[in-house]
């Protein structure tokens, strides 16, 4: 056991060395900021952390710091298991200020306790889900990059109802974890404008026979139906509506909605999309840091995971110029909290539960069969 032990810590010091021990002296003051993620096999997040390096180098290569700054990273194999033991050797490691996850759902979910015992503050960059906000409750250390489900009912009911005026709605949506988030959201913005719906049906997520539905939304006389349903049902929804005759409602909904087999439909002509993006692809400073990516020779290619590495870098990166001299975890606690750094889209903050406020949203349109830009991101 000592053994395999002694094994598991050497791989986990060499680690520690390729990420951040180059041109170090001995001895040298140093604060760790861990990285685990699936770094090996089908699912590995190889460039996220080549991006999470980055950050660290010009971190480093900067001199504003009167230490080196140190990237350990753990392996988890997108393993409930093996993350739990990669987070207790992170965990071990002396001068560690504060992790970065980027796990996938159970992973992630089977370390919470542990860094939360050990007052480790804790940024997750990738997972979102009820599980996963059902965990986070009451774990003030623990920050997201990921917005929570259903975030983008906020900016549709601004445009929808608050710009374009629609006020009598029929709402849909199906039962699994994101429409029953959808539902919630999008009936949380018609009650904060004191509004109610004509009618509201869920469906299952498999179902093709919406007939009973469409002659439902025809008898309510409603002006706009709210689709918070997956883009196959969406599209069928669509058809049925145009097939007992309604053809001039206004037909939405969240991101669901936002792909290529929605458009197949028929009847989804001038239907909208409202997508919450952390990373929109189209974004010009997005594509900047691809680029710059590049140029630091990393061949791996990089997509928003890279991006939402860096970033959760930098997050780590500017509470280090707020937590002391040489901070440690209790230190990185509070300044990881309050943070206010300069992110690839804008500044980076978290709200009082912990999730980002640097969000930008995109609505979208079907004209001429094809998802189109309906205005500029905001």
């Amino acid at each position: 056991m000592k053994k395999h032990l002694l094994m598991i810590m050497t791989a986990l010091s060499l680690a520690l060395c390729l990420g951040g021990c180059a041109g170090q002296s001995a001895g040298a003051p140093a604060v760790q900021l861990g990285f685990i993620a699936p770094l090996s096999g089908d699912e590995a997040a190889v460039a996220a952390q080549n991006a999470f390096q980055l950050a660290i180098d010009e971190a480093n290569d900067s001199g504003e710091f009167p230490y080196t700054i140190e990237a350990v990273y753990a392996d988890d194999a997108a393993d409930a298991a093996t993350a739990y033991r990669e987070a207790q050797l992170l965990l071990l490691q002396p001068q560690l200020a504060a992790v970065v996850s980027f796990s996938g759902e159970d992973a992630a979910l089977a370390t919470l306790p542990l860094f939360n015992e050990a007052a480790t503050p804790l940024l997750l960059g990738a997972v979102s889900g009820a599980r996963y906000e059902y965990a986070v409750q009451g774990l003030p250390l623990v920050m997201q990059l990921q917005p929570p489900l259903g975030t983008e009912n906020a900016p549709l009911a601004e445009l929808a109802i608050d710009q374009l005026g629609y006020t009598e709605w029929f709402v849909i949506s199906d039962i699994s974890e994101q429409g029953e988030a959808n539902l919630q959201r999008f009936s949380d913005e018609l009650a904060a404008r004191e509004l109610a719906a004509l009618g509201v049906e869920q469906v299952q997520t498999d179902i093709m026979d919406l007939r009973h539905i469409a002659e439902e939304i025809e008898e309510s006389n409603a002006a706009a139906v709210y689709c918070g349903c997956n883009a196959a049902v969406a599209a069928q929804l669509a058809n049925e509506l145009a097939a007992v005759g309604v053809a001039d409602i206004f037909f939405c909904g969240p991101s669901s909605l936002y792909y290529d087999s929605f458009t197949k439909a028929a009847a989804s002509e001038q239907a909208l999309s409202v997508t919450a993006e952390n990373y929109p692809e189209n974004a010009g400073w997005l594509q900047d840091f691809y680029k710059s990516y590049a140029a630091a020779g990393y061949t791996e290619p990089a997509g928003w995971q890279a991006a939402a590495a860096y970033d959760a870098a930098q997050v780590l990166i500017e509470a280090l110029r707020s937590a002391g001299e040489l901070p440690d975890a209790s230190a990185m606690a509070a300044a990881v909290a309050a943070v206010q750094g300069a992110g690839l889209q804008g500044t980076i903050s978290f709200d009082a539960a912990g999730y980002t406020q640097a969000l930008s949203w995109s609505a979208y349109q079907v004209t001429d069969g094809a998802w189109q830009p309906y205005q500029a991101a905001k």
